[in-house]
């Protein structure tokens, strides 16, 4: 699967009911709700449509959208995919 940000968009929005608008406007998780149980949840499924497994990380630093999908896109078994 070929992973962009619309991709994790729509796993917001499907998990958390958080719409493409809320998720583009917000700073933070923090704004929309979003603790880092959330976050690990997100993560969760998201080493499950990636099939991956993400190293350990300090949630903390993945506080937004933009964090998060640049992590994603820099992971090296992500971008050996692309």
């Amino acid at each position: 699967m070929e992973f962009d940000i619309q991709c994790l968009y729509e796993i917001l929005e499907t998990r958390f009911d958080i719409s493409e608008k809320e998720l583009q406007e917000a700073d933070s998780f923090s704004d929309l709700g979003l603790d880092s149980i959330a976050i690990m949840c997100i993560m969760q499924e998201l080493e499950e449509v990636l099939n991956v497994e993400f190293n350990n990380t300090n949630l903390g630093d993945l506080d937004s959208v933009p964090k998060l999908y640049k992590y994603i896109c820099n992971y090296p078994k992500i971008r050996e995919k692309s």
